[in-house]
C-alpha cells in the first residue's frame, strides 16, 4: 500500500497575527467498514511557522499531530474525535515543526459514522469547518509520516475503543435556556427568577415559566423528568444543600400539577454548590450557578420554512482575506472585560448553514492603533468569545439567542488556540481570524451577532453551503 495525494476538494485558511496557513482537504476516504481517513495538505505562508503541538487536543497537548481534528455527523448530531492506538497515540500523521513556506501532507483516522452518513463536517484544528464533505470509498493506504517515522496502516493498526459524543444545541428564550443533545433536553431556569433570596417558595413569575416548561413535557416522548437544584458558593453546604433540594422538590410538585399527561415519573435532587457552570468569583457567574435544571426526552425537531436559503457566492473560509459582510468598532464607551482599544473592529465575513442546520460564523478581529494589546488579552479571549458563560459570541433571532455548539463533555466546537496559547498577543495593525459553530432552525434567515465589547451586528444573512 502507498500513500495517496490528489487535488484539493476544498481549501480553507487559518491564521494568527502575521502568519497564514492554507489547509487543503484532499479527501475523506472510507478505507474499511469501520475506518474513515481525512487527508489534508498544510502550506505555511512566508514568515509563518507552526509546531504541530498547536493542533493537539486539549487532553493531549504534547502531541505532534492533529489530534484535535474532528468529524461531525450533522444528520445524527454526533462528534467523532480522531482514533487512538492502544498505546494512546493519535492514529494520524506525526510531524516535525512546519517551517515557513513548507508544504506538508498529513492524515487523521476516524471511526466510520454510525447510520451510513454520506456527508460529514470535517474540522481541522484552528481552521473553519469544511461543510458537506462526501465520504468516498477508497482502497487502503499507509498514512503520511515524518521522515524516519513508523508507517501506520489505518485498517490494521489496533486502536482503543472509538469515541463519539452527541452534539448539544443551546438556545436562550428570555429567562429560560434549553440545551438539547443526546436525545435529551435540559431546561435551565434561574433561581433568582423562580424564588426570592433564601426562599424555596415559587414566585408568580416562576408559575408562568414552569407552565411553558410543562407544555414541552406534555409533548415529550419520554416518561421521566428529573429536576436538579444548584446554588452558588455563597454560604455553606449546611445551607445550600437543603435549600437547593427543597427548591427542586417545589419545582417538581408544580410540574406534576401542570402536566396532565399520565405515566410520568418525576425525581428531584439538590446539589448545593457542586457542578458550577460559571465563575463563582464574579457576580454574573454566581447568578448563573444559582439554577434549577429540568431534564426530559427531547422533542422531535419541527421543520420550519422550506424556502431555500440564498447560496453563498464564495466560502469566506476559502479566502485568505475575506471581505466583511458587516463590521463594527468597539465604540466610545469603556469595555468592561477586555483591554482592547476603542479603534478595534469586529467584522463578520460569513454565516454559512448546511442542510441539517449546523452553521459556521466566520469573523475577523482587527486592531488599527499603535500599541499592542496586553498579553492578558489571551485569557480574556478564551473567556469572552468561547466559554459557556454569558460573555461569548451569540446569534440573536427574534426572541431567541443561539449559543455555540458543544458536545456532551461541555467542550465547544471552535479553534483551540484560544485555550492553549496563554502568551498570545494581537499586535498593532494585526488581525485575528476566527469562527464559531451554531445550529439554526430552517426558519432563521438573518441574525444579529452579539459580541462583548462591541455594538451588535444586525441583519447578518444566513446563506446556504454549496453542495
Amino acid at each position: 500500500m502507498v500513500a495517496v495525494d490528489g487535488a484539493p476538494l476544498r481549501t480553507h485558511y487559518m491564521s494568527w497575527p502575521g502568519k497564514s496557513f492554507k489547509v487543503d482537504l484532499l479527501g475523506l476516504d472510507q478505507v474499511a467498514p469501520a475506518r474513515v481517513v481525512a487527508r489534508f495538505r498544510v502550506t505555511a505562508g512566508p514568515g509563518s511557522a507552526v509546531a504541530p503541538t498547536a493542533w493537539a487536543a486539549p487532553a493531549h497537548s504534547g502531541d505532534h499531530a492533529p489530534s484535535a481534528a474532528l468529524l461531525l455527523d450533522s444528520g445524527h448530531a454526533t462528534e467523532y474525535p480522531v482514533l487512538r492506538t492502544q498505546g494512546g497515540a493519535c492514529l494520524c500523521t506525526e510531524l516535525n515543526d512546519v517551517k515557513a513556506g513548507q508544504q506538508v501532507d498529513l492524515d487523521a483516522v476516524f471511526p466510520a459514522p454510525a447510520g451510513g452518513a454520506g456527508k460529514m463536517i470535517v474540522v481541522f484544528p484552528n481552521t473553519p469547518p469544511f461543510l458537506d464533505v462526501p465520504i468516498t470509498a477508497h482502497a487502503p493506504y499507509v498514512l503520511h509520516q515524518r521522515q524516519g517515522g513508523t508507517p501506520l496502516n489505518p485498517v490494521t493498526t489496533p486502536t482503543a475503543t472509538p469515541e463519539s459524543y452527541p452534539l448539544v444545541t443551546t438556545v436562550r428564550h428570555g429567562d429560560e435556556t434549553d440545551a438539547t443533545g443526546g436525545g435529551k433536553t435540559s431546561v435551565r431556569l434561574s433561581s433568582d427568577v423562580l424564588f426570592a433570596t433564601n426562599s424555596a417558595k415559587l414566585t408568580g413569575k416562576a408559575q408562568a415559566l414552569l407552565k411553558q416548561v410543562g407544555a414541552k413535557i406534555e409533548k415529550s416522548p419520554g416518561t421521566t423528568v428529573a429536576v436538579d437544584g444548584y446554588a452558588d458558593n455563597t454560604g455553606t453546604d449546611a445551607v445550600n444543600l437543603p435549600l437547593s433540594k427543597k427548591r427542586a422538590e417545589n419545582v417538581r410538585a408544580a410540574l406534576r400539577e401542570l402536566v396532565k399527561r399520565q405515566g410520568i415519573q418525576y425525581s428531584a435532587a439538590g446539589h448545593g454548590s457542586a457542578d458550577p457552570i460559571a465563575d463563582n468569583g464574579k457576580p454574573a457567574g454566581r447568578a448563573l450557578n444559582r439554577r434549577v435544571v429540568i431534564t426530559f426526552a427531547a422533542l422531535a425537531q419541527v421543520p420550519q420554512d422550506k424556502r431555500p436559503l440564498p447560496a453563498a457566492g464564495a466560502d469566506p473560509a476559502g479566502r485568505p482575506d475575506a471581505p466583511a459582510v458587516a463590521s463594527v468598532h468597539a465604540g466610545e464607551g469603556p469595555i468592561p472585560l477586555l483591554p482592547w482599544p476603542k479603534s478595534m473592529t469586529f467584522g463578520v465575513t460569513g454565516l454559512i448553514r448546511e442542510p441539517n442546520g449546523f452553521a459556521v460564523l466566520t469573523w475577523t478581529l482587527h486592531k488599527v492603533n499603535k500599541h499592542p494589546v496586553p498579553a492578558g488579552f489571551a485569557t480574556d479571549l478564551a473567556d469572552v468569545f468561547r466559554n459557556a458563560g454569558p460573555g461569548r459570541i451569540v446569534l440573536g433571532a427574534g426572541q431567541d439567542e443561539y449559543k455555540n455548539v458543544t458536545d456532551t463533555r461541555q467542550q465547544a466546537v471552535f479553534p483551540g488556540y484560544s485555550l492553549r496559547q496563554g502568551d498570545y498577543v494581537v499586535r498593532a495593525r494585526d488581525s485575528l481570524a476566527g469562527w464559531n459553530m451554531f445550529r439554526l432552525p430552517a426558519g432563521v434567515r438573518t441574525v444579529t451577532v452579539r459580541v462583548p465589547g462591541f455594538p451588535a451586528v444586525p441583519n447578518v444573512p444566513v446563506q446556504a453551503s454549496k453542495p
